[in-house]
């Protein structure tokens, strides 16, 4: 394979590979392609109120609530405990992450607060239950069971499956004049809920039932208790069943809190405890949306992203990503236009510093040094200075000269002026150094040729890297660099005529033609060639 394919085919591969992992970034963890898209992102806080049991002195308080997991459908962002005077730690028993709250003293009313915050990720939310769970098998006394059994038999006798039985049984438990089910219901705490007691019902027909435990993502809803599902499994499926205004139910727009398990919240020395939810939903930037997902999510790559470093970092790459832009445009201008520079890729520099003070601001201010800076430098060639000292004393003098810019401006109130810091000092003293070499050498003409070409891809590569779209792109899509990477290669394999070349040439085209004109269509050599 010849230098010239495989540079091609280098590229090529660089601009999949670039294209391919900004289509996977924007396509599976979400992240905008364009500036400005938002989400709409939920935010649910969870109050855990109860008693202490002494109102005098203080007595040692454990309270354990159980906390939501990811779930297919919606994705968690962050979360937020407050808990003044309490030590906070987070378990995971059995899958089921808790947070703990514990005192050596409480005194009266307390209050403790969870907040999450979670978006939907456009999932399917259909089967989020994991397979059933196993749970005691009623948790009814004798008594208890006699009277559950006699609702489960007169529910199975009128009904013709699975389903059906289910739905039976809800309709004979909400109502109100069968003595059995008044005496469950008053029996005990574990029994009071309905759902609850369903499926202890089916506890004895053997059939597979958990309760499943959230709240319905509905904005403006304040102080809401849980809401309590009963999930059976039937025919290798979950059948969701909800005791409100309709008995089945999905899963959408739910939030799953807690599957299984006896209890939601736990309080030890404490009583009158109570947990209810508040709900508000808001917009927020899509790409703030995906970089909560992307550091809160499992797995390598969360570890290797920018968002993951220190934010005075993320500043600075910030416009460090904008350096390989830079460095396209000036390529292109260079190979493909034939712009003439002075210096490679310092007008790629002079561009950063003109996005820090401002193109208005820095392209005077840039001319100034340039010039004054250039007149110094003519005398210091007259005195016979070595190169090294002649550098030196330039970058002496153009610190001197950004200094009376400053101070000067300060007085006269031009702010714009102090910004001529950062401009870099010896990228300047070169800039002299090198024009003067160029006068010398060549003349005025060439030093003004190169001057004005040094400027004006400055420019481009300002207006490009100011773009609000590429320093998006840039900062969020680094991948994309790597398909620069890849023009970057195609266009150093261009080696015909550059746009300038083809004006410059154009006369002696012309000229050429003229004189190539065949002799039949010149009239007066047809004259002669008929006499």
């Amino acid at each position: 394979m010849s230098s010239r394919a495989q540079v091609y085919f280098i590229a090529l591969i660089l601009i999949i590979a670039g294209l391919g992992l900004t289509f996977y970034k924007a396509h599976e963890m979400d992240f905008p392609l364009a500036k400005g898209e938002s989400r709409q992102v939920w935010t649910v806080e969870s109050v855990v109120k109860f008693k202490a049991n002494k109102e005098a002195s203080g007595d040692p308080v454990k309270v354990s609530l159980t906390l939501p997991s990811q779930q297919t459908g919606i994705t968690l962002l962050d979360e937020q405990f407050t808990s003044n005077g309490y030590g906070l730690t987070t378990e995971v028993e059995n899958n089921v992450r808790r947070v703990v709250w514990s005192t050596r003293e409480a005194v009266g009313p307390q209050r403790l607060y969870y907040k999450l915050q979670l978006t939907h990720d456009g999932q399917q939310q259909a089967e989020r239950l994991p397979e059933p769970i196993a749970e005691p098998e009623s948790g009814l006394s004798k008594d208890e069971t006699i009277a559950a059994q006699a609702i489960l038999d007169m529910a199975y006798q009128q009904s013709s499956d699975t389903d059906r039985l289910v739905r039976r049984i809800i309709q004979i438990i909400e109502t109100k004049d069968i003595p059995e089910v008044d005496f469950l219901l008053k029996q005990n705490l574990a029994t009071k809920s309905k759902p609850k007691l369903v499926k202890s019902i089916l506890a004895l027909n053997g059939t597979d039932a958990t309760m499943v435990r959230g709240i319905y993502l509905e904005d403006g809803h304040r102080r809401l208790p849980p809401t309590e599902i009963l999930a059976v499994f039937i025919d290798n499926d979950w059948h969701l069943y909800n005791f409100g205004s309709e008995r089945d139910t999905t899963l959408d727009n739910f939030l799953i809190w807690q599957i299984g398990g006896e209890s939601l919240l736990d309080v030890e020395g404490g009583y009158d405890s109570d947990v209810r939810f508040s709900i508000i939903s808001n917009l927020m930037s899509a790409q703030k949306v995906a970089i909560w997902n992307t550091l809160n999510a499992d797995g390598s790559e969360s570890d290797f992203t920018i968002f993951s470093l220190p934010i005075e970092q993320q500043s600075i790459f910030k416009l460090i990503l904008l350096i390989p832009l830079g460095a396209l445009v000036v390529v292109f201008l260079r190979v493909i236009i034939g712009v003439k520079t002075s210096g490679t890729f310092m007008p790629v520099l002079i561009a950063l510093s003109f996005i820090e003070t401002s193109l208005t601001t820095g392209l005077p201010v840039f001319l100034t040094i340039v010039i004054v800076g250039l007149l110094i430098r003519s005398y210091l060639s007259k005195i016979n200075l070595l190169l090294v000292a002649r550098v030196a004393a330039i970058v002496v003098i153009v610190v001197g000269l950004m200094g009376l810019i400053s101070i000067t401006s300060f007085k006269l109130g031009i702010e714009q002026g102090l910004m001529v810091t950062f401009f870099p000092m010896i990228i300047l003293a070169w800039t002299i150094e090198r024009m003067s070499i160029i006068w010398e050498e060549e003349g005025p003409k060439d030093v003004l040729v190169q001057g004005s070409g040094s400027l004006l891809v400055a420019i481009a590569c300002y207006f490009v890297m100011t773009s609000e779209a590429v320093k998006y792109l840039a900062f969020n899509f680094p991948e994309l660099h790597l398909a620069t990477l890849g023009f970057i290669f195609i266009l150093g394999q261009y080696n015909g005529y550059r746009l300038s070349e083809l004006f410059r040439f154009a006369q002696v085209a012309k000229s050429e033609d003229s004189w190539n004109m065949p002799e039949s269509k010149t009239p007066n050599a047809t004259k002669s060639g008929d006499a």
